[in-house]
């Protein structure tokens, strides 16, 4: 199955350069209907002609941000090293309201470029 993400221009660079492996989500029914294997393609929200596909290699669903962020390190999906599961999980609320969070549960996806 193919899927399409948007990312900020920095996440984009992240995946170009391979220092971002693991996207994080909320597990809304688009993400749910995501199984290993499957192909995203990541759009850069700064210049929508600019994508990259990758291919999902395992996936993670967790109940809250925080739950995830002590299993999955922070740093894979893009934070600076050294950054704490809290503060992880501070930071996606930028992206999701806690009654979003709490509604799907989190899902970490893990890829590999193609």
């Amino acid at each position: 199955m193919a899927n399409l993400m948007h990312l900020s221009r920095k996440a984009f660079e992240q995946v170009i350069a391979k220092a971002k492996t693991v996207e994080i989500r909320v597990n809304d029914q688009k993400r749910r209907l995501l199984r290993v294997g499957d192909i995203i393609t990541f759009v850069n929200c700064s210049n929508q002609a600019d994508t990259i596909s990758v291919v999902v290699t395992k996936l993670a669903v967790m109940d809250l941000f925080v739950d995830l962020f002590r299993e999955v390190l922070p740093s894979l999906a893009g934070w600076p090293a050294g950054t704490s599961p809290r503060d992880a999980a501070i930071a996606m609320q930028y992206y999701y309201t806690l009654e979003e969070e709490r509604e799907f549960g989190v899902v970490a996806i893990f890829f590999e470029r193609v």
